[in-house]
């Protein structure tokens, strides 16, 4: 098992990579989906690459961390960005910045995965529920630090995500793979 500082700097070096995954095969999918019934396929295909997407979030923010001796949590809203402000630690504000992009692709998939549920308001709930659950087994099972910050930020990410899924949802309904133009009777 890796320590908390040794966590924190494979996830910064990697993070990006999940995201990219997720949100390129979000993209793709719905390109090729454009003027297609959205049927059963589909559905799988995205169902499969939102838990892949959740089981490696859970990985990343549970399984890679060893047991600490002691509860570690931080219950003061917006603690990091005093932190960081007052220039004790500035490393804070990439935490925050990842925190935000981890959750995101989870946003995108939730949004297709929520169907005729599709509510932003609904989306910030899972969002919240994962993220708390998630903080909640950190401090319970000494895996880290409880923060609301995290919280905070993996919501915002969340709704970041639900909205750019919003927007390519839109673009990709735009284009046109239509044949050849008919000609319209006079």
């Amino acid at each position: 098992m890796l320590d908390s500082i040794e966590v924190y700097h494979w996830i910064a070096a990697h993070f990006i990579y999940l995201i990219i995954l997720g949100v390129s095969g979000f993209i793709v999918l719905n390109i090729v989906y454009a003027h297609r019934e959205k049927g059963a396929a589909y559905k799988i295909i995205v169902s499969v690459a939102g838990i892949v997407y959740l089981g490696a979030l859970l990985y990343l923010t549970l399984g890679m961390r060893s047991p600490q001796e002691e509860y570690t949590y931080e219950l003061v809203l917006f603690w990091s960005y005093w932190e960081v402000f007052t220039g004790q630690e500035q490393w804070l504000l990439w935490e925050n910045i990842a925190n935000m992009f981890l959750f995101f692709p989870f946003g995108m998939f939730l949004y297709e995965l929520l169907g005729e549920k599709r509510r932003w308001y609904v989306c910030l709930a899972c969002v919240l529920c994962v993220s708390a659950g998630i903080e909640l087994t950190q401090l319970l099972a000494k895996l880290g630090l409880f923060e609301f910050d995290d919280i905070l930020h993996n919501s915002l990410g969340g709704l970041f995500g639900y909205a750019a899924a919003e927007k390519i949802m839109a673009l990709t309904g735009a284009l046109h793979f239509a044949g050849p133009r008919q000609s319209q009777k006079q």
